[in-house]
């Protein structure tokens, strides 16, 4: 496989000189796919990323990837999807197809719906699909927000996992931008007929706004919500959290925040992690909470 050999090699090598060849190698191959073999979940995958817009997927450890959330969606496939012979899937902001490949890897019933405004991964996923066979994904190159129409991406050169389309979210004098084409859930759905079980969002403090866009989906379809938010004391920000509070008890939704320290755990709010180790949080329809229940607590 074309770009496979040297990333392979590389990560053999002790980090901190993988880290540096890494870099050394990259400097002439921006914008170039690379490729190696990995292990998630006892199956052999092909994984990478893109020179300068993912260049750390090198280091990925897929198998530990998020993996409190991971624990979540296998306690979803053992209950609430344990009937079903598709589950569909919205993956919000999918950068560099972690989600896609984990769920994949955790059950085939999993059909994705892919979305991601840079043109560079969207072109490194439809390689991803193909190198792995993954007959149920679709990819659009496309942000998600409250309605259909443009934003602008704002991001750090090889940072792509961290843009956002919150101008304050990013304050580096080195922040580039770039406008996007973006839609909204509903909008996406009622056009598509996608009616999804799981929804997630990663998209860097702009959750209020994808939520926004998704009240008819979530009223109607009542897919279980994961998505990240970290934590904050910007009054603007706390301010975002009371918002989606408000939006997903007007929808009839419980907030939890995910870990899975000892165990798989549920705790019930959104109240961030001030040590940044758990910043996943699951909306789940108030008639399902029932099946959750034996994973709720207080910290």
């Amino acid at each position: 496989m074309p770009s496979s050999l040297y990333p392979t090699l590389l990560r053999k090598l002790p980090a901190a000189l993988s880290y540096k060849l890494w870099k050394r190698y990259g400097r002439e191959r921006q914008g170039q796919n690379f490729w190696y073999t990995t292990p998630i979940y006892g199956q052999s995958f092909t994984y990478g990323g893109v020179i300068g817009f993912s260049s750390d997927a090198l280091f990925a450890k897929l198998n530990i990837f998020e993996e409190e959330a991971f624990g979540l969606v296998r306690y979803g496939l053992q209950t609430l999807w344990k009937d079903l012979h598709v589950i569909r899937v919205m993956d919000i902001g999918a950068n560099n197809g972690q989600w896609m490949l984990k769920l994949n890897a955790l059950d085939t019933r999993f059909s994705l719906t892919c979305f991601e405004p840079f043109p560079q991964l969207c072109s490194f996923l439809e390689a991803l699909k193909q190198h792995n066979q993954l007959a149920k994904v679709e990819i659009y190159q496309l942000a998600v927000d409250e309605r259909s129409a443009e934003q602008i991406i704002h991001y750090e050169p090889g940072a792509t996992d961290t843009a956002s389309m919150d101008p304050q979210f990013i304050e580096s004098s080195n922040k580039r931008q770039f406008k996007t084409r973006t839609i909204s859930v509903d909008d996406f759905c009622e056009r598509s007929g996608l009616t999804p079980n799981l929804i997630k969002i990663d998209v860097e403090l702009f959750e209020r706004e994808v939520l926004a866009g998704a009240a008819d989906v979530l009223a109607r379809c009542r897919p279980i919500v994961i998505f990240e938010s970290l934590h904050t004391s910007d009054p603007l920000m706390l301010a975002k959290h009371a918002d989606i509070r408000m939006q997903m008890s007007g929808l009839d939704y419980e907030l939890f925040r995910v870990s899975n320290q000892p165990s798989l755990h549920l705790t019930p709010g959104l109240n961030t992690d001030p040590s940044y180790c758990f910043n996943n949080f699951v909306a789940i329809p108030q008639s399902d909470i029932c099946l959750f229940a034996s994973l709720v607590g207080t910290d």
